[in-house]
């Protein structure tokens, strides 16, 4: 009898065991963060040979007395240029316009008196920020139809140069979230297709999870942003200024970013100029920018901002959390080019992740229906919740998913397609923030793998 009981133990002993391995392996390919109490972040890109272009960034700052936190994930595309240089540079920005508007007469207080005065502020200094991109790129070529091939390998040679030129040829969306911790209150900034997001992580009996998505998805399949675009450019075809209904251009699937200046300037900058640059970005997308661009531009750098109190709004009573990730997790629930190529899941990313923050077995449930796989509660220790999010994602319990999952010669193959795009995750429990959070900590996650 003895021998027939220790079976399951040995069977489950070795499920542990795979478990803990395609774990290990899986943390190869993410890089993390939990810096201060309550806010944690990954990013992460299984295929180790493919750059990660992702850059996230989590800030706290002291501006008129009050803590503040800047939770930041950008998506770059076609490189990690500008993706890496609005992390690292668009905070400092944000951070001194505030400073400045907090010592001014304008600020009665810094939070909701205050919300339309600081949402101008955020969409002021984020164009200004996409604007100084563009201007340095014309200053160092003010008539890119005047370039001929020697002068633009000229300019690449010089290092600083091509710095320059890269971060205006890549681009990135950006997605934020500013929080005033002792106003209670939180700005969402967004452009492109990432997306910023709260949940209450404390429900009463029989209450379901509250979640709510803060931004708006910039693409040309959101119906609003297909008309402004189309509307912009009389006199062209529309089937050439978003074709296939969902690409730019034939190019880019975000009508809104900060870089990306071959959609912003004359077509000769992507001919003489961008045409020499190296680029993950698929050959024919710069083919089509060239050809189809007649009255850039065609995407913008206007944020959608929004402002929510968090208790006018009754989140802060049950313990809210800040979600802020890039569309890799849209990805990943959908299931296309994962586990569902035959029958992609139409869940919404935010009840997903929302479930997944939730300690209850009904919300447990729920969500691995959706998965279509067990998940293991708490499997990080609490150590990370945004890793533990990631590996709830990505395979869960499953061993052969999560194994699956960062199998290098899998990913590689086109055969049958299955691929991960880069994900990124930042996750803020806001209470628990307030409560012991000290200003001054920040830490900044650059993904996995060498830059572009």
């Amino acid at each position: 009898m003895a021998q027939t009981t220790s079976a399951p133990n040995s069977a489950l002993a070795t499920k542990e065991s795979l478990l803990s391995i395609a774990r290990s392996r899986l943390a190869n390919a993410y890089k993390a963060s939990s810096t201060r109490p309550g806010i944690s972040a990954v990013s992460f890109q299984p295929l180790l040979s493919r750059p990660n272009q992702d850059r996230v960034a989590t800030l706290s700052w002291s501006i008129g007395g009050q803590r503040w936190l800047f939770l930041v994930v950008c998506d770059g595309h076609a490189g990690s240029a500008t993706s890496d240089y609005t992390a690292r540079r668009l905070p400092a920005r944000i951070h001194a316009a505030l400073t400045t508007f907090a010592t001014s007469d304008k600020a009665p207080s810094l939070g909701s008196a205050s919300s339309s005065d600081i949402s101008q502020i955020l969409v002021r200094e984020i164009e200004a920020f996409d604007r100084h991109i563009g201007k340095a790129l014309k200053k160092l070529v003010p008539d890119a139809s005047r370039l001929s091939g020697d002068d633009a390998r000229a300019l690449l040679a010089d290092a600083e140069k091509r710095d320059t030129l890269q971060r205006a040829n890549h681009g990135t969306t950006l997605a934020a979230a500013l929080v005033n911790l002792d106003e209670r209150c939180v700005w969402s900034i967004g452009l492109g297709d990432s997306t910023i997001a709260i949940t209450t992580t404390r429900n009463g009996p029989g209450e379901r999870p509250r979640w709510k998505r803060l931004n708006e998805l910039h693409r040309p399949t959101n119906p609003q942003e297909y008309f402004r675009v189309s509307m912009a450019h009389p006199g062209e075809d529309e089937r050439n200024i978003i074709r296939n209904s969902d690409r730019i251009l034939g190019a880019l699937s975000i009508t809104r970013a900060i870089g990306d200046f071959a959609m912003k300037l004359p077509s000769a900058y992507a001919a003489n100029i961008f045409a020499h640059l190296p680029t993950s970005a698929h050959p024919d997308h710069l083919a089509n920018v060239i050809e189809y661009s007649y009255s850039p531009p065609y995407i913008s750098s206007t944020p959608h901002v929004t402002f929510l109190d968090l208790d006018t709004d009754g989140f802060w009573e049950r313990d809210p959390a800040i979600l802020v990730f890039s569309d890799g997790v849209d990805a990943v629930v959908e299931g296309v080019f994962v586990w569902r190529p035959d029958a992609p899941s139409d869940a919404d990313p935010v009840h997903v992740l929302s479930l997944l923050l939730q300690d209850d077995p009904s919300a447990r449930a729920e969500v691995e229906e959706i998965l279509g796989h067990a998940i293991q509660p708490h499997w990080t220790g609490d150590a990370n919740t945004a890793v533990e999010l990631l590996g709830h994602l990505v395979g869960g319990a499953d061993v052969r998913r999560v194994a699956r999952v960062v199998d290098q010669a899998r990913l590689a193959s086109e055969r049958p397609l299955f691929k991960m795009d880069d994900t990124s995750i930042v996750v803020c429990d806001l209470v628990r923030a307030a409560r012991e959070g000290l200003v001054g900590e920040q830490a900044d996650v650059k993904g996995k793998g060498r830059e572009a």
